[in-house]
Formats: C-alpha cells, structure tokens, sequence
C-alpha cells in the first residue's frame, strides 16, 4: 500500500509506510533495477529486504529525489548525495524516515508485552515511579519510554551511551501524541532532547532532537502538519 502517511513534526519531514507487500512488489513500485538488485545482493533475509525498500520508497517520497540510504563504518545511516541528516526505523509491519537539516533519532514500535518484560533493562528507578499503575496505561507508558530511549539512542549514538543509565525522560502521561523531555547523559556532558511521539493502532511513533542544535530551537517551532 501506499504511504501510512507523512508529516513535518517539528522540522522532522516524516514518513510511515505499512508493509503489506512483497519484496517483487516493492521492487517493482521502487523501479529501480540498480537500487533493488543492490539490496537482493547485501541482504539475504526477505523481511530485511522488505524493510529496506520501503524505507527507501517512504526516502523518495519525503526527498522527492531517487535518493538512498548508506551506513557508515558505525552502522549509521545517512543519505547519498544529500547533507541532510536521516533516521531509519523498522517494526513488524512498519517501516519509518525521519529527515531533517539537523540530527534526528526516530523510532516505531508495536505496543505489546515484550517492553515489559524487559523494563528492568532500561527504566530508572525515578522513571518507575511515575508509571501508570493501571496494567493496560502502564503497558502503553514502558511502551512508549523504549521507543523515546531507542530514537535517542540513534541520535546520540557517537556518544557510546547506555539505554539504562544514561538516558533520563522526565515525568510523562502517555497520550495519543505529546512531547516528552529527556535528559543524556554524554562524555562530553548532559545533553537536552525533545522526544515527540504518536500512538496509533497498537503502534508508536517517537522522533528526537537536540532541543537546540546550531541555532536551530526545537521551541521556536511549535506546530505539525500534514499532508
């Protein structure tokens, strides 16, 4: 199917696509016999390959340009022939590109009982205390705190930190979409992050930033749209 949809959510060009395609039909919407023969060539497993061409459909769409995703010697993305700055995320049925003139970590994740079963792993004892207590509330609320420290993982990745201590969200109520604080912990000292997030389905979409990076003020921009 087509795009899930796109939207600008605060300077981030965003895209989400449902995979309900093969990879022949992926390929053939793609049109683009260098690019796909390269991903059957690099990845063996047909989810992967999957993955990779819809994220590089969602890539053209939002770039408007038959543009593609490399990885440096660090597994990090980045596009050929642009200076933008790219994020990549995939989940069981989705694949999602976030794109901006300034870093960027993006995250999509299905809700579901695996978060919980492993928040011992990445939620601080402070973050405990203010989880909902209600099961369904809390289970949406770890939900969304591993995709916020996941997408802040991507973006703060040349700072080798760690999911469970050294990245902080403040105080938060998991609603349908909102806007959560965070704090890093980095070896070049703490570091403030906006995570935005969108919840729909069983789904969750998180997009982080530096909350000011080069002149650029993630408060100066305050509303999203769509198209």
């Amino acid at each position: 199917m087509p795009l899930e949809y796109i939207e600008n959510i605060a300077g981030v060009r965003c895209g989400v696509w449902r995979i309900s395609e093969s990879a022949a039909e992926l390929a053939r919407m793609l049109d683009d016999a260098e690019i796909t023969g390269r991903i059957a060539q690099e990845l063996s497993s047909d989810k992967r390959r999957k993955e990779r061409l819809a994220a590089t459909l969602v890539l053209r769409e939002l770039a408007g340009l038959p543009l593609f995703v490399e990885h440096d010697g660090g597994g990090r993305p980045y596009i050929d022939g642009s200076d933008s700055f790219i994020s990549v995320s995939h989940s069981r049925e989705y694949a999602a590109v976030g794109m901006a003139q300034f870093p960027v970590g993006i995250d999509i994740e299905k809700v579901s009982d695996k978060q919980a079963s492993v928040a011992d792993k990445f939620v601080m004892p402070c973050e405990n205390e203010y989880l909902p207590d209600m099961p369904e509330v809390r289970r949406k609320a770890i939900a969304l705190l591993w995709s916020v420290k996941e997408a802040v993982y991507k973006l703060a990745s040349d700072w080798n930190i760690h999911l469970g201590c050294d990245i902080l969200a403040e105080r938060f109520t998991p609603y349908s979409c909102g806007r959560i604080s965070v704090r890093v912990n980095t070896s070049d000292g703490e570091k403030d992050v906006i995570s935005e997030y969108r919840f729909f389905a069983d789904t969750v979409f998180v997009v982080s930033q530096y909350r000011n990076f080069k002149g650029w003020s993630i408060d100066s921009v305050s509303d999203t749209s769509h198209t």
